[in-house]
């Protein structure tokens, strides 16, 4: 699936590292949008007689939201951290993307982007009102492909 890209790049150097400080980009991909939209789309599956919205953290501590309605995930968003060749880390922040059908009550897809150019894949699954899964993004910044991945649990806020 193809996403809707927007990107910003505002380095912060705030976190030293040995031999010079981490550069951190916060970058705007629909790419992850559209992933984590698959997996709320799953998840509305299993709950489609309601709606929720879910809150909560990945593995590198960074906030995943979504809500779940009609059988379809909805408004993802979420910041992953990729580490380019070089070193350098950036922060991605996606969001934007389109609803996504659950199916089974799982999300296992992939998107492309263009502008930026971009890969993502989620996977997820949602059991009773948690959902569980895995991130992964390449992004090209400046020429280089930078990668992350994390996995994430969030939850149905009362």
């Amino acid at each position: 699936m193809s996403g809707y890209p927007r990107s910003t790049v505002t380095p912060d150097r705030d976190r030293p590292q040995a031999g010079g400080f981490v550069i951190r980009a916060r970058q705007t991909c629909a790419l992850f949008g559209a992933l984590v939209t698959c997996l709320l789309l799953f998840a509305g599956v299993a709950y489609s007689a309601s709606s929720a919205v879910y809150a909560g953290r990945t593995s590198q501590g960074n906030q995943i939201s979504f809500s779940i309605a009609s059988s379809y995930l909805r408004r993802l968003n979420f910041m992953i951290n990729v580490r380019c060749p070089n070193g350098l880390v950036y922060r991605i922040h996606d969001y934007a993307f389109p609803a996504i059908p659950l199916i089974h009550s799982k999300v296992n897809e992939s998107f492309t982007s263009s502008s930026p150019r971009a890969t993502a894949t989620v996977k997820a699954a949602v059991l009773h009102k948690s959902v569980t899964g895995a991130l992964s993004d390449t992004t090209y910044v400046k020429g280089r492909s930078c990668r992350g991945s994390a996995t994430f649990s969030a939850h149905a806020s009362s």
